[in-house]
């Protein structure tokens, strides 16, 4: 069942919310307020997915700011009857059942308590995935401690306190110079992954490779997505930009969108479910490519696909999303064998690659100067996301739009917002920068 959690960005108004969730008889008091890795705080409520709009209308009219998100999340009800269950009282009790005299013994030694000291306070549920932070069970006293019973704990673990689960994992950083951003250094733990990966399997896969894969899924705003966890990587604290453009975005009806990397559908279903008319997107990665397609026909987006050999020289009735299996560098010979010199409203283009978006920007701007109608639509607000570090802020958000400029001075470039999204590494912060493209008044 879908639940709605209330995200906070810091502790200031956590106890204010709390209260006001308690006495109206909404909060899931089985779950604790938990810190995520972004360092925000969340609570969840007894709120089913439908009632979004009652939520955020409890919380406006008690006078709570908005720096806060509310997203859905799968929630279990056997698994919240766990919920307060420790880690460190299941591995107690797993030990116990054993009979084994050796392994009873482990839980008065130095080893245990060792253990105990890095077990994580945070776990990533993606039904049927369980994925664990970086680093989880993997130090010297966690093999020494589990040995030849490895197999055996997890399923107990899950058995015990995470029952909508069939899958564990322990996630780690992205190679940062990969540019599909492939989760390479994920470490299955338990539970079939799929078959042995090839390098075709990477670069060139089958549709048997897609059918023996393990796929894993969430749905955040009301919008389904999945994805195969040993081929693309997902991030649940991009929910704060996906609110975003779901809740203050208001120019998007019946609009053309570009998004320059789509990946699994992050944001191009989300500006989909806003009303775009039309949205091209591009997309390297065929996993994350088979992702946002399986998205879009179960969001009821009907679309169609363009390998790179492909040829496209018109739009087909009813189509909504485009996606282009290909380098975003060929958007402009696309957009001109499709359009022929005409141009339509394209009032956003989304440049969502980190660390930096940086080498798609002249392309954007030369996009936006060619094919978007500005007697019709006359702006069109770029979001550049980037890995910037928390002293540089204010200086990138102020330099990009005069970077922009020089690349096209017929045009206007202004900074309209600073999204801070997510923290990515102590002192950085995932970001995004609106700047808004539009023509020179004297032009």
């Amino acid at each position: 069942m879908d639940r709605l959690v209330v995200v906070l960005q810091s502790s200031r108004n956590v106890k204010a919310v709390k209260t006001i969730l308690e006495v109206r008889g909404l909060l899931d008091r089985t779950r604790k307020i938990s810190r995520t890795e972004d360092g925000n705080f969340e609570l969840t409520t007894l709120v089913e997915l439908g009632n979004k709009d009652e939520l955020t209308e409890v919380l406006k009219t008690a006078g709570i700011p908005t720096e806060l998100t509310i997203e859905s999340r799968a929630i279990n009800t056997q698994d919240l009857q766990m919920a307060d269950t420790s880690i460190a009282e299941i591995l107690e009790s797993f030990f116990l059942t054993t009979g084994n005299e050796t392994l009873s013994s482990l839980l008065r030694s130095d080893l245990f308590q060792k253990c105990l000291e890095t077990i994580p306070k945070r776990w990533s549920s993606y039904p049927p995935l369980l994925l664990c932070p970086p680093g989880t069970f993997e130090t010297e006293c966690w093999k020494q401690l589990l040995q030849d019973h490895h197999g055996r704990f997890f399923e107990y673990l899950l058995e015990r306190k995470f029952k909508a689960h069939t899958h564990v994992a322990v996630n780690n950083p992205i190679v940062e110079h990969d540019v599909m951003r492939r989760p390479f250094n994920l470490v299955p733990v338990l539970g079939d992954f799929g078959p042995v990966i090839t390098n075709s399997a990477y670069d060139n896969p089958s549709e048997s490779d897609f059918e023996q894969e393990f796929w894993c899924h969430c749905t955040q705003n009301g919008i389904f997505q999945t994805w195969a966890p040993r081929f693309t990587m997902f991030s649940r604290g991009n929910i704060r930009e996906k609110s975003r453009i779901l809740e203050t975005f208001t120019d998007i009806k019946d609009k053309v969108v570009l998004d320059l990397y789509a990946g699994i559908g992050y944001f191009t279903l989300c500006y989909l479910k806003k009303g775009a008319k039309t949205l091209f997107c591009w997309e390297i990665n065929p996993w994350s490519v088979r992702g946002l397609i399986q998205g879009a026909i179960k969001n009821k987006f009907k679309h169609k696909l363009i390998k790179h050999d492909d040829v496209l020289t018109q739009l087909d009735e009813g189509i909504k999303l485009y996606i282009f299996q290909e380098s975003n560098e060929h958007a402009p010979e696309r957009l001109q064998t499709l359009l022929r010199n005409k141009k339509m409203p394209i009032s956003h283009v989304n440049l969502g690659l980190l660390p930096s978006s940086s080498p798609s920007w002249n392309l954007a701007v030369s996009v936006v100067s060619k094919f978007n109608d500005f007697d019709e639509n006359d702006h069109t607000d770029l979001h550049i996301h980037e890995n910037v570090g928390i002293s540089n802020l204010t200086d990138f958000y102020e330099s990009t739009p005069k970077e922009l400029q020089l690349m096209n001075t017929s045009l206007s470039f202004e900074g309209k917002h600073l999204e801070k999204i997510k923290t990515f590494a102590p002192d950085v912060w995932h970001i995004c920068a609106d700047v808004r493209v539009s023509r020179k008044e004297n032009e």
